[in-house]
């Protein structure tokens, strides 16, 4: 005779019980494992109880083409992971997103024909990225929870303290952008500095509140207007950008950006090329350096030559 067993499963009663740890242990991180799909349960459900967990991740040179179907088609759903040196190419509509968690990097990817960056979650540093010819550069997501109070974990967690800093943005139709939402609690303290902005159309786009903001550094040329961008927080020059054999723009001698970042960003330790950056700064996602490149854009070539090596 068999019994019928069943098996309750308590989201509340695993995100109290986290909750517990990191209050025990508040200077410290914490990785929470999700062993055999929630033993049997369901590792999506199990793992949106604590979207807050440090992850750990790596997730670097992987390459994205002509890609469609889900726009995340890079979902961060866990804190302190590192998504660097990946390229998504014509992709229309896909995002390399930040959905989850908090205290993330997000450095040195290139994103060519694609909806950008998006970005929710707290402390995140989003720098040295080169993004071009996307209809969003980068996307500040408008909340419409606040986790760390209580909202639901299904909630877009508002952004918090993100820093977005010395990325090259060019020829997208809007450069950065917060999408209007309804009720939307916006994003808070939000530094959004030393990047280079080069044509097309507006360089922001802010439909939501966005209180405790820092424009500094930043560099328009060619852009079709400033948008919501403070006059204080950017200026009008040339950069002297110039595409290389790979097409990927590349500061030249002489540029205005060179030597010129303004502020304190400890975060900022590599460019777009994996070059490391030394101090004084230069603006953008490129540090003129006489080091060896370590990382640039992939390309299709690149995965066969892969695929052909013994």
């Amino acid at each position: 005779m068999t019994r019928p067993i069943q098996a309750t499963i308590s989201l509340s009663a695993i995100r109290d019980n986290y909750a517990a740890a990191k209050r025990a242990a508040p200077k410290s991180r914490v990785l929470a494992i999700v062993k055999a799909n929630g033993y049997g349960h369901g590792v999506e459900r199990v793992q949106s109880a604590v979207p807050g967990a440090d992850g750990f991740g790596l997730v670097e040179h992987n390459l994205f083409v002509r890609c469609n179907g889900e726009n995340e088609l890079i979902s961060n759903k866990s804190s302190s992971n590192t998504w660097r040196y990946n390229t998504i190419l014509d992709s229309p509509g896909t995002q390399l997103t930040i959905r989850h968690g908090n205290d993330c990097l997000v450095y040195g990817n290139y994103l060519k024909g694609t909806d950008g960056i998006r970005i929710f979650g707290d402390r995140h540093q989003v720098f040295s990225n080169y993004l071009e010819n996307n209809t969003i550069g980068i996307n500040i997501g408008n909340g419409d929870g606040e986790v760390a109070d209580g909202a639901p974990l299904t909630s877009h967690d508002r952004p918090d303290d993100v820093v977005i800093a010395f990325n090259t943005l060019v020829t997208n139709i809007t450069h950065y952008v917060m999408s209007g939402r309804t009720n939307g609690l916006g994003a808070t303290n939000i530094t959004f500095a030393n990047n280079i902005l080069l044509g097309w159309g507006a360089a922001a786009s802010i439909r939501g509140p966005y209180p405790g903001a820092v424009w500094s550094g930043n560099i328009l040329w060619n852009t079709q207007r400033a948008g919501d961008m403070p006059s204080t927080g950017y200026t009008k020059e040339n950069p002297l950008l110039v595409a290389d054999e790979n097409g990927v723009y590349h500061l030249q001698p002489g540029s205005p950006a060179i030597d010129s970042a303004v502020g304190d960003f400890p975060a900022v330790t590599f460019d777009q090329d994996g070059q490391p950056r030394t101090s004084p700064l230069d603006k953008g996602a490129d540090e003129v350096s006489a080091e060896p490149v370590s990382s640039r854009i992939l390309t299709p070539d690149d995965f066969y030559r892969f695929l052909q090596t013994p």
